[in-house]
């Protein structure tokens, strides 16, 4: 059995984070479970985190394993951990595990005492080339920081694995992992003028004269004189007889000598890499850019009014603060995120409001500075797709019920048709969606926790694959008065199977 460490710097023993991603989080040498450091996330009200992404191949199977303490003596606040698997174009796959820790089970570390999580994965299934490994301390108030050290994901053959042996020693730190591949090529510049035209050859010799044609038949012979009289006068020249036919012509001569080339023209203007409208790129705080990759916007909203309908924008990594509603209308345009993309509101407003056909929201992560009354994602028309988002709400004190009422999307009533809802995160929210009546599609593989659960007010969704994390919510599902009887809800036994035992609330 052939085993594999594909965590890089997993005891922090840099002194840095690199290749970690953290969000309110710090390296700290003050506690360590071995070695030098260890990563701290800031307890309290906020939500904190790191992750990595690794390589990994179709089957694997992988062993998790990681040491978390508390400071202090107040409750320690819940924890998230999550492997998710992607393939190469990081289009989400499925989750390879999940597991919460909830409030105050875990140990504090002036004590010196650890709480160690072993895990076993899922098989990774096939396309599967990564995989994203998230520590996530969820927001409670009043609660102490999180120490995280000696984090490891060893990959182990399809033989199956053997009990877990004593702990051994902090292995030392991994190479770093292969540079990303290269951009592609600009386009070409315009080939330059062609230059003039070489001189023309000398003319070759002429061919040889053809031979002459045969000679005319001779006239009549003009009539006797006497013999003994003078002579008389010449007659008339007999007409001449007809031309002979012309003789073949001569081979035609050699060919003359080409004359020498001209002289080349001159180069045209080096092309410049003209930004492609269905290929856009952003990046938080670039300035003065053109859209194209090496150059990009600053903005989301440039980047939105810059796509032609069905191109592409691409949100590189980074913190992008939102004040203004940003509204997409284009048809088939998609806003591609990426693992370090971070949204966050900070007013109150709807940050995405998507009408027309087609439109995508993939990738993205999106917050709020503070809990506000409107939802992340508002959506009319037909045909749209939010999947493989992480969608969620800072910490509110209380019972769910005195919650602002802030929303992972909702359905514009009687105009929105046929959207896809796959893949996503939604958590630390009122609502994770509110779908108004008569509007429809599909709500499939989401994970929901600490919400008040999807609310159906008319609408007909088909809902399938979801599951419900720590901390529980309020209901997983409610139907409200008005929404239809029958299929896709009833019988609701099976509504309830099909979603991970889901707690339903029937008003109808």
């Amino acid at each position: 059995m052939s085993i594999n460490e594909l965590i890089i710097n997993g005891g922090f023993e840099t002194g840095s984070f690199p290749p970690w991603v953290p969000f309110n989080a710090t390296i700290t040498s003050q506690f360590s479970n071995s070695g030098f450091f260890a990563a701290r996330l800031t307890g309290g009200a906020v939500n904190s985190y790191v992750y990595q992404i690794v390589s990994i191949s179709p089957t694997e199977s992988f062993e998790f394993k990681v040491s978390l303490a508390k400071t202090g003596t107040a409750p320690s606040p819940p924890v998230s951990i999550s492997i998710a698997y992607y393939d190469a174009n990081f289009n989400f796959l499925e989750l390879g595990l999940v597991t919460s820790i909830p409030t105050d089970r875990i140990p504090r570390v002036d004590e010196q005492d650890w709480l160690v999580i072993y895990q076993i994965t899922n098989p990774a299934p096939a396309g599967a080339t990564q995989a994203l490994v998230l520590i996530n301390k969820l927001a409670q108030a009043a609660s102490g920081d999180i120490i995280l050290d000696n984090v490891s994901l060893l990959a182990v053959d399809a033989e199956g694995i053997g009990p877990t042996g004593p702990e051994g020693p902090t292995g030392p730190q991994g190479a770093t992992g292969p540079t990303g591949a290269e951009g592609s090529t600009g386009p070409t510049g315009p080939e330059g003028p062609t230059g003039p035209q070489g001189a023309t050859g000398p003319t070759g010799p002429t061919g040889a004269t053809g031979p002459t044609g045969a000679t005319g038949v001779t006239g009549p012979i003009g009539p006797t004189g006497p013999a003994d009289g003078p002579t008389g006068p010449s007659g008339p020249t007999g007409p001449t007889g007809p031309t002979g036919a012309t003789g073949p012509t001569g081979p035609t001569g050699a060919t003359g000598a080409t004359g020498p080339t001209g002289p080349t023209g001159a180069t045209g203007p080096t092309g410049t890499i003209e930004p492609n409208p269905f290929e856009v790129f952003v990046e938080a705080g670039a300035v003065g850019g053109d859209g194209s990759q090496a150059n990009p916007f600053g903005t989301i909203q440039e980047g939105i009014t810059a796509v032609s309908p069905t191109g592409i924008v691409h949100i590189l990594g980074g913190l992008y603060e939102i004040t203004t509603t940003m509204l997409i209308n284009k048809e088939g345009v998609t806003l591609k995120g990426y693992p370090n993309t971070f949204v966050e509101l900070q007013a109150a407003v709807i940050p995405f409001t998507v009408l027309g056909d087609g439109v995508t929201i993939d990738g993205l992560t999106i917050t709020s500075d503070m809990p506000y009354a409107v939802e992340f994602i508002q959506i009319g028309g037909t045909n749209h797709s939010i999947v493989n988002n992480i969608i969620f709400g800072p910490e509110q004190e209380g019972p769910s019920t005195g919650w602002v009422v802030n929303r992972g999307f909702l359905t514009q009533a009687n105009n929105m048709t046929n959207l896809l809802v796959r893949d996503n995160i939604f958590f630390s929210l009122r609502q994770p969606a509110y779908l108004n009546p008569n509007t429809t599609g599909n709500i499939v593989n989401n994970v929901v926790y600490n919400t008040r659960g999807f609310v159906v007010d008319g609408a007909i969704f088909v809902f399938s694959g979801n599951s419900w994390g720590i901390p529980e919510n309020a209901v997983d599902i409610a139907l409200l008065a008005g929404t239809i009887i029958g299929p896709p809800y009833d019988p609701l036994s099976e509504l309830s199977a099909n979603n991970s035992d889901a707690s339903i609330s029937d008003q109808r």
